[in-house]
């Protein structure tokens, strides 16, 4: 078919191709004569009348168009009667740069000023606690 509005999934194919759940939900099943045989086609189309139109200009002898059994929708479907998946998103893999504390401290509630820090476990004397303060030109 050389029309813009259908496109053509099979050419003079059997009528119980039609009866295919792999087709797409937007496709019909036009039978026509042509020379006075009777013949069959799978088309897509968003509209019924522009699978009728494109087939009476050329065969002037439509005998029926319908719906086919297709349940796929037309986004997903690949133009071989199958149903492609969705690709699935990569999983990003997540590492933590920055750590706000270390593993053994935490915020709490504290009686003296709101909430202070607290030591999980004891803390050697030499520790390194990572930096709280950032002095640029005198300033924090």
């Amino acid at each position: 078919m050389s029309d813009e509005k259908i496109r053509l999934i099979f050419e003079k194919c059997p009528r119980d191709k039609a009866n295919d759940k792999k087709l797409p939900s937007d496709s019909f099943i036009v039978s026509y004569n042509d020379k006075e045989e009777l013949k069959h086609d799978i088309v897509r189309a968003s509209a019924f009348v522009d699978v009728f139109d494109a087939y009476y200009d050329k065969y002037k002898n439509v005998k029926a168009i319908e719906w086919t059994q297709g349940i796929i929708h037309p986004k997903t479907y690949d133009g071989q009667t199958k149903a492609t998946a969705p690709k699935k998103k990569a999983k990003r893999k997540w590492t933590i740069m920055y750590q706000a504390l270390p593993k053994f401290i935490h915020v709490k509630d504290s009686p003296v000023a709101g909430q202070g820090l607290f030591a999980l476990n004891d803390i050697s004397e030499n520790e390194n606690l990572g930096m709280s303060h950032i002095i640029i030109d005198g300033s924090i």
